[in-house]
């Protein structure tokens, strides 16, 4: 008898064929090593708690730029209201009357 093994691209067990009839005889189902599956985890957990604290800090950054952008924004306000009122004189309009 004539047989074939084969890597499953599925489930990565061996299969054996029988070359012949094109017939599976048997499957191996691929050994699991213990710890490499503990590791991946755990690299997993402490690649998402970094990227948790790194979204945090700039969540932060972003946080006090807005605060420093509104108290700039209110400052600049300020600054040309006050400008505008030592340019124009707001007592009365004129009137197209008032022109003649």
């Amino acid at each position: 008898m004539n047989t074939i093994y084969i890597e499953c691209p599925c489930c990565k067990e061996i299969i054996e064929i029988d070359s012949k009839s094109g017939k599976i005889t048997s499957h191996f189902k691929k050994k699991f090593i213990k710890g490499s599956a503990d590791k991946v985890f755990k690299n997993s957990i402490k690649e998402l708690k970094t990227e948790k604290s790194l979204v945090e800090e700039r969540f932060r950054d972003l946080q006090e730029k807005q605060k420093h952008r509104k108290a700039d924004l209110e400052r600049l306000f300020g600054k040309e209201r006050e400008n505008i009122k030592k340019i124009h004189d707001f007592d009365k309009p004129l009137k197209d009357i008032d022109l003649d």
